[in-house]
């Protein structure tokens, strides 16, 4: 398999596995802090404080990063009042950096795993 056949294959899953937690995990804390302020366009600090606000919905820590529900983000951008990108679009950035094996742990961890708690950071 050439490299370019290798990095569309990984794309391919990705997408996949975002399809998959938006459509029938998206309460489950799958959005990190720091993909979550890419989104949004702000620091890190200041995602963090949506997060411990509830802004962006129920949170929960997860492989040691605060992370946010498909669904709160959802809700938060649909009231933002500005344009956000998807969160099948943020979820591809988010799970990008994850090799293909941690890539499958986290989907199975986030289907049998928890929902997401009120817990703040």
């Amino acid at each position: 398999m050439s490299e370019v056949d290798r990095q569309e294959a990984t794309h391919r899953h990705v997408r996949r596995a975002a399809h998959l937690i938006t459509s029938q995990l998206s309460d489950r804390p799958a959005i990190a802090i720091g993909t979550l302020a890419g989104a949004l366009g702000v620091s890190e600090p200041d995602a963090a404080e949506l997060v411990r606000t509830g802004a962006v919905g129920e949170a929960s820590e997860m492989f040691g990063e605060w992370r946010v529900t498909v669904a709160g983000y959802e809700a938060y951008r649909r009231n933002a009042g500005r344009s956000l990108p998807e969160a099948d679009a943020v979820l591809c950035s988010e799970l990008d950096g994850f090799a293909a094996d941690r890539l499958d742990e986290l989907v199975a961890f986030l289907h049998c795993g928890p929902r997401a708690g009120a817990y703040r950071p």
